[in-house]
């Protein structure tokens, strides 16, 4: 326990408590998938009953994570395995059922170690190549906004290099158009408004050189309501008189 309390000390993922009669510990770990092979991941995808709805699992890289809870009887690990249970919202049960049974077959090969590390492992790398594993296609919307979430999260930690000002500045301050183009948002908002100010409309797009026109979730990411409305009544406007 103390190797695992090591591993995710400043992380949320992990937490045990320890009863205060018998000394024995229990608790819980939330594992994050690694769908860094896309095409494993898109593999599993496809192993769903047709007719149901279905996203492009390609563009997904975060998946909610697995729970699992445990707790550890006097005897583990010279004798007794850990005592587990599975929850995941994109998992079938059946497919929950297989995992648990791979854990035992882990457990009767690693019987006298601690075997809670190996759980992650598998969990976090070896679930989405078995063939048996089913995506429960219907929490679709769980794994959309978690993937979207996640993301998010991890942009804000990161560092840029803003395209019109070029000085480096924080995620939190920085926008990320459909394009992939980065750059930070008081920036990018000066120059879409003086543009719009103007009523030069067709010249919103992303500032890179030869990058296409801006997306409506890009004007709304960086405008006030107010300015993507101009927007929009000058875009229309304009292509009704160029008609």
């Amino acid at each position: 326990m103390s190797a695992l309390a090591a591993i995710y000390a400043d992380s949320s993922e992990f937490a045990y408590t320890t009863d205060k009669d018998s000394g024995l510990f229990s608790g819980s770990i939330a594992v994050e998938v690694d769908t860094s092979v896309c095409e494993s991941l898109v593999n599993a995808a496809t192993r769903v009953d047709s007719g149901i709805e279905a996203i492009d699992w390609s563009s997904v890289k975060y998946l909610p994570p697995i729970q699992l809870s445990f707790s550890l009887p006097a005897p583990y690990p010279l004798v007794d395995a850990p005592q587990i249970s599975l929850s995941c919202c994109w998992l079938s049960a059946e497919a929950l059922e297989c995992i648990a049974e791979r854990m035992t077959e882990i457990w009767h090969i690693e019987q006298g170690m601690c075997v809670l590390d190996s759980y992650v492992n598998m969990l976090r790398y070896d679930i989405l190549t078995m063939d048996t594993i089913k995506i429960d296609i219907t929490a679709v919307q769980d794994v959309v906004a978690y993937n979207a979430s996640r993301r998010h999260e991890l942009f804000e930690l990161q560092t840029f290099t803003c395209l019109i000002c070029m000085e480096q500045q924080s995620g939190k301050h920085c926008v990320e158009l459909a394009c992939s183009h980065v750059h930070c948002v008081e920036c990018l908002r000066g120059y879409w408004s003086m543009l719009i100010d103007e009523g030069s409309v067709w010249l919103v797009q992303c500032p890179f050189p030869g990058c296409q026109v801006a997306k409506a979730d890009d004007l709304s990411q960086v405008l006030s309501p107010e300015q993507v409305q101009r927007y929009t009544m000058l875009s229309d406007q304009r292509r009704v008189d160029m008609d």
